[in-house]
């Protein structure tokens, strides 16, 4: 048995097929560093498969331990967290409100806007103030975050994320002023810009979005948040990368 076939049918069972699911088709180095912001040691010799599964479940690090309550935590046959109770607790310790029966994506998002507005909101000072203006001077960057139907705040974290990266490569005042030919030269020109291709270039600096998201995270609980968030924006961006291919 394959061990894809072995770790899906425990994530199926415990109710985490999802994240099992977008972590697996992660790129390698976010999947990584989701591991380590966690502090899921010891994952680089393994598949992908057993490195989600990691991330879920491992004992006291994964994410099923780190949304158990003390009591939980104290007994020794708690049962697991699926994906439902890991969304909603953490959203409840963010003070996230939520309609009962509303679906796990819904709260999912939920989480993602909040963590998102912390850090865009951190973020709003000296040059990474001008992330506002990135939009007006590069029209094709907006179409992309407009498809991804994300809020202000969140489209803001987004091309913060991707300043910051780029302020660690060329300096001070390089972040977000070249940030738009940054995020433009990975574009072949035609007659037209295609969403599918700007998404697709937001898609291959992903690791960049997810290390500066990352390095904002300073207690285990924001750490929690920080890697639901990478979760969701992992998926929407691939599926809206589908619905525009």
């Amino acid at each position: 048995m394959s061990t894809d076939r072995v770790y899906r049918r425990l994530a199926r069972a415990q109710g985490v097929e999802r994240p099992y699911d977008i972590l697996v088709r992660m790129h390698p180095a976010n999947r990584r560093l989701v591991a380590d912001l966690l502090g899921c040691k010891n994952v680089r010799s393994l598949d992908p498969h057993a490195q989600a599964w990691r991330v879920i479940n491992r004992s006291l690090w994964g994410l099923q331990a780190r949304t158990h309550t003390i009591p939980e935590q104290l007994t020794p046959f708690s049962r697991n967290n699926n994906w439902w109770e890991i969304v909603t607790r953490t959203a409840r310790r963010l003070g996230v409100s939520f309609y009962p029966g509303v679906g796990e994506q819904e709260v999912e998002r939920l989480v993602f806007e909040r963590f998102a507005a912390g850090f865009a909101q951190a973020q709003v000072s000296g040059e990474f103030s001008d992330v506002d203006s990135l939009v007006d001077d590069h029209p094709e960057v907006g179409q992309a975050m407009t498809s991804l139907r994300l809020s202000p705040a969140a489209s803001r974290s987004v091309l913060s994320a991707l300043a910051l990266a780029q302020h660690r490569r060329v300096g001070e005042r390089g972040g977000c002023k070249n940030l738009g030919d940054w995020l433009l030269a990975g574009l072949r020109w035609s007659w037209t810009y295609s969403i599918a291709v700007l998404l697709r270039v937001m898609q291959e600096k992903m690791t960049d979005i997810y290390s500066s998201w990352a390095s904002s995270c300073r207690g285990g609980f924001s750490k929690v948040s920080a890697v639901i968030a990478l979760i969701y924006f992992q998926d929407l961006v691939d599926r809206t990368l589908e619905d525009y291919s």
